[in-house]
């Protein structure tokens, strides 16, 4: 497969995972991730496996994430290897239930490897920037 085929593989993985997202479908966000996947929140706390990452979304969706709306969009892309990448992901979460309505904008780092002819999550780190409110 080409680069620009793997790059459009990757693009529709992070269409995916706002589709799941927004969705509130998280058995279809979680298995975006490798079963062996770990995940670190804006919060710092490690969710370790698919099921992890599964469980603890679950629990983010019924509580102060719970009608949340992402956008995603892939910033950068850096192949690795043929089968391993990074990209950098811009995020903006919005709605919701969350105490303050303000949107919150981070930016995620995500792992990926490419298993066949799919690429799957690996790792991700997701980081809140702050806004400078005048």
């Amino acid at each position: 497969m080409s680069e620009a085929a793997d790059r459009t593989g990757i693009v529709a993985l992070a269409e995916a995972i706002e589709r799941a997202w927004n969705a509130g479908d998280v058995k279809s966000y979680a298995r975006l991730y490798a079963l062996n996947a770990a995940y670190v929140t804006r919060a710092g706390i490690v969710w370790k496996g698919r099921k992890g990452i599964e469980r603890g979304h679950a629990a983010a969706f019924r509580g102060e994430l719970k009608g949340t709306a992402l956008k995603i969009r892939v910033k950068r892309l850096r192949f690795l290897t043929p089968k391993n990448a990074v990209a950098y992901c811009a995020i903006e979460l919005s709605g919701g239930m969350r105490r303050d309505a303000h949107k919150v904008r981070a930016m995620t780092r995500f792992e990926l490897r490419k298993n066949r002819t799919r690429w799957e999550i690996v790792a991700a780190r997701t980081r809140e920037i702050s806004v400078r409110r005048k």
